[in-house]
């Protein structure tokens, strides 16, 4: 649930910088218990983008923030954003549900299949609304 809550933050605070709220306004709405200091996530409004994946290096979110950034400044869109951070969570999963003994392997097994309803959930909504094919693919990634 730590990652759970760092990547809503990481996603929170993207779209709070984007929307050119302040860090005042944006306090209340980052989540405090993940792995990541919430001091860290009120940086993200004081520097510019180019700086964002350097400031989480030293996290195991790096390379989804590089990705997502990268995509948010030339294509003004977070659908990346949306789509590593998801990657990251599944793959994350797929490696609990490797313990043997614990809940883990119980909660990753229930958050995967809620992963896969949401997929499907996504698609058939798509597809009712006529959405473009190549759009629902970028959308839903390697899933």
């Amino acid at each position: 649930f730590k990652t759970q809550i760092d990547l809503t933050n990481i996603r929170t605070a993207l779209r709070l910088k984007l929307a050119e709220k302040d860090s005042k306004e944006a306090r209340p709405l980052i989540i405090d218990g993940g792995f990541i200091e919430i001091d860290r996530f009120m940086h993200i409004f004081d520097i510019g983008y180019e700086a964002i994946g350097p400031l989480f290096y030293a996290t195991p979110y790096h390379n989804a923030i590089e990705a997502g950034v990268s995509y948010l400044t030339s294509e003004q869109s977070f659908l990346r954003l949306e789509e590593e951070c998801q990657d990251y969570m599944m793959g994350f999963l797929k490696t609990t549900l490797m313990l043997t003994a614990g809940p883990q392997p119980v909660i990753a097994y229930f958050l995967l299949k809620e992963n896969e309803i949401r997929t499907v959930r996504m698609l058939l909504t798509c597809k009712m609304n006529s959405l473009d094919t190549k759009l629902i693919l970028d959308r839903l990634g390697e899933n």
